[in-house]
């Protein structure tokens, strides 16, 4: 049994039994739940009887991290109402957000090829229009990143992407090349390959970057260069080769 307090600044001016309804209907919550409605006038308690089933309600983060922030004199383990749908609700438009990104980041760079083959037939003027479409879409996609939370502060986003770089040359593509192997797809296998390389320099690149930052430096300031064969990045000056895809050093291109 789970007590709500009818001192709630905004469950207690809800309708709970009309909430509660809403709550079984909820499409992660089927289990019924048995509401006794708080008395504002004369301070009784309400309360949630909540069955050893309901997992979802007791270890929902998101609900006890509201909760805590509306009412910090109560108990993180009450509940009120109210939370279970809109959290249902917020987890629902987290799911759309970051399909919608990834969507919207596929499509920015599936447009830029679009918009080099225009280029290549002579279509002036259709790739300016892919190439327009991509920086939308690459706005697009900023946007939901920023509603998302998923941009922090400088060192937090080194960190955030030496993890994703590691978990690419350590496991995926590890995988994706063992795959192509099998099935005797050569191109999957050395694009693949390609990548995997190129990822565990971006690993290094980012966990220089770390250590700087952390240290109260900031990273000396160097030319970049990113070969267009391979994705291969270099500090300071582009090889004569590429030591991954063998690119001449016309290929590489420098970065601002």
């Amino acid at each position: 049994m789970q007590e709500i307090l009818p001192g709630c600044p905004l469950c207690a001016v809800l309708d709970l039994f009309y909430l509660a309804e809403r709550a079984r209907r909820a499409p992660f919550c089927t289990v019924p739940l048995k509401v006794a409605k708080p008395d504002v006038a004369t301070q009784e308690r309400g309360s949630i009887e909540l069955p050893e089933s309901c997992g979802g309600l007791q270890s929902c983060a998101a609900r006890i991290i509201l909760h805590n922030e509306i009412t910090q004199d109560r108990d993180a383990n009450t509940v009120p109402l109210f939370v279970v749908e809109r959290t249902a609700k917020m987890a629902e438009s987290q799911d759309n957000l970051k399909e919608a990104f990834a969507g919207e980041s596929q499509a920015n760079q599936k447009y830029m090829a679009f918009a080099q083959k225009a280029d290549e037939e002579g279509h002036s003027q259709v790739a300016r229009l892919f190439r327009a479409a991509a920086a939308a879409e690459t706005v697009h996609a900023q946007n939901h990143a920023q509603v998302m939370g998923i941009v922090g502060g400088t060192v937090d986003n080194l960190k955030a992407a030496a993890e994703g770089e590691a978990e690419e040359f350590e496991e995926m593509y590890p995988g994706f090349i063992e795959k192509a192997q099998a099935e005797g797809n050569e191109d999957a296998e050395a694009t693949f390959d390609y990548a995997n390389q190129v990822e565990q320099i971006h690993h290094d690149l980012y966990t220089t970057a770390i250590s700087a930052l952390e240290s109260g430096e900031e990273l000396p300031e160097k030319k970049m260069f990113v070969c267009r064969g391979c994705g291969n990045t270099v500090e300071g000056e582009a090889p004569d080769e590429c030591p991954i895809c063998g690119s001449p050093k016309s290929w590489f291109m420098a970065i601002e």
